[in-house]
C-alpha cells in the first residue's frame, strides 16, 4: 500500500510541476481527421480535413498544444471550392500547413476529390492547390487557389533554406516506369510558388517496402541538422 501510494503521488506530482505532461486526449474531440501543425513564434495552429462539408478546412489555435480554439477557414468562399456535386466522403483531403518565416507567410496545401473509389469511379487524378495569407486569424486573408503542375493528392510544401520550395504527393507510378512500386509511390518536383508551376521534372522518391496493401502516401519533408528527412504513412493510414 506505501508504495502505491507513492507512486500515486509521483504521478500528482508530475501533473502539478508540468502542467502540459498531465492532459486528456482527444486534444480536439469529433470530427477532426488528417490534422497538421504548424508554428509562429509562441502560437501553434492546426487544420484537418473537412471533405464534402462547407467552409472547408478549420483552423485551429493554441498556445500550449492542448487547448485549441477555432478561429476560422482556410477555404470560405465559393471561389476557393466549390463542392457542388461532390460524392459522400469526397471532397478535401489531407490538407498540409506550412509557415514560412523569411516570407511571413502561411501555406494550406490540399486536395479536392469530386468523385472517390469505392464506391464511385475516379477518372480524374486532382491536382492539388494552395492557399496562402500573412494573417491567419482573418478569414478573409486567404489568397483564391494556386494550383500546382504535379499531379496527385496528399500534397506537401517544403521550403529549403537556399530560398527554393519543393512540391510532394502520392500518385500510381506503375505505367511511369516504375512498375514495382506498388498502389502508390512518392513524387517531389521544385516549384515557383507564385504561380505552382513546376521547375524541375517530377522524381519519383519513394515506394513502400511493405505489401497487402503496397503504397506510400501522405508525404512531408523536413530538414534538421543538415539532412533531409522525408516522413510517409506506410500501407493504409
Amino acid at each position: 500500500m506505501p508504495k502505491m501510494v507513492s507512486l500515486l503521488s509521483s504521478v500528482i506530482l508530475l501533473c502539478v510541476v508540468g502542467a502540459a505532461s498531465c492532459f486528456k486526449n482527444p486534444i480536439i474531440p469529433g470530427f477532426n481527421p488528417d490534422p497538421s501543425i504548424a508554428r509562429k513564434g509562441n502560437d501553434y495552429f492546426l487544420v484537418t480535413s473537412s471533405f464534402e462539408f462547407f467552409p472547408g478546412v478549420p483552423i485551429y489555435h493554441s498556445k500550449d498544444l492542448i487547448k485549441w480554439t477555432v478561429i476560422g477557414h482556410a477555404l470560405n468562399r465559393p471561389s476557393q471550392l466549390d463542392l457542388r456535386g461532390t460524392a459522400p466522403s469526397g471532397g478535401v483531403f489531407a490538407p498540409t500547413l506550412r509557415y514560412n518565416q523569411k516570407t511571413d507567410t502561411f501555406y494550406m496545401v490540399t486536395t479536392v476529390f469530386h468523385i472517390i473509389n469505392p464506391p464511385d469511379n475516379t477518372t480524374v487524378t486532382p491536382r492539388s492547390l494552395y492557399v496562402t495569407t500573412k494573417n491567419i486569424f482573418d478569414d478573409d486573408s486567404w489568397s483564391d487557389p494556386t494550383y500546382v503542375d504535379q499531379y496527385g493528392f496528399d500534397g506537401d510544401l517544403f521550403f529549403d533554406d537556399n530560398g527554393k520550395t519543393y512540391f510532394s504527393s502520392t500518385f500510381g507510378s506503375g505505367d511511369l516506369g516504375y512498375p514495382d512500386s506498388g498502389y502508390f509511390a512518392i513524387w517531389t518536383t521544385e516549384i515557383d510558388v507564385k504561380t505552382g508551376n513546376s521547375l524541375t521534372e517530377s522524381k519519383f522518391q519513394l515506394a513502400s517496402p511493405f505489401t497487402n496493401p503496397r503504397l506510400n502516401e501522405a508525404p512531408h519533408i523536413f530538414k534538421r541538422g543538415g539532412k533531409y528527412h522525408l516522413l510517409t504513412a506506410d500501407s493504409t493510414t
